[in-house]
């Protein structure tokens, strides 16, 4: 099997303008973990996730030791009222430049290896067409989904 065949067509995206509290929103309300951020023609120039978001409203001076302290610590008004804050900014600010792709062609057992090994935040496999414009995402639960009705 090959990606066009698995993949989510319908892809819910945004552009590097959009304002994160309009980016947040839509992760609300189609219930998503990340978006695909593309630019006019189409082409992925990113991952926005909430996972980023959330680390972004954390205080940048936070480390690895201070974050897993924090973890103890009771509810911080500070991480919502900076979470507020950054609701005026642009998403090209918060998003991962890193996106992983694949061709419409590419093979499941590659595009499962890649979601076995990823390491960034996002849950999705993008896939491109052969200008390298978003025509939709892969996710583990669409490799084992493959044969349920849904939206492809």
């Amino acid at each position: 099997m090959i990606a066009a065949k698995l993949m989510t067509r319908e892809v819910i995206t945004t552009t590097p303008e959009t304002k994160v509290a309009d980016a947040i929103a839509l992760l609300h309300r189609h219930h998503l973990h990340d978006i695909p951020v593309i630019d006019g023609e189409g082409r992925p120039l990113g991952m926005l996730t909430a996972r980023a978001i959330l680390h972004h409203a954390l205080p940048a001076y936070a480390s690895e030791d201070l974050l897993a302290a924090m973890r103890a610590s009771p509810d911080l008004p500070s991480v919502h009222e900076r979470l507020q804050a950054m609701a005026g900014l642009a998403v090209a600010e918060v998003m991962s430049p890193q996106v992983l792709s694949v061709r419409e062609q590419a093979p499941t057992n590659a595009i499962a290896a890649m979601l076995v090994l990823l390491r960034n935040d996002s849950e999705n496999i993008l896939v491109t067409d052969e200008d390298g414009r978003l025509v939709g995402t892969i996710s583990a639960l669409d490799i084992l989904f493959r044969d349920k009705p849904g939206p492809r």
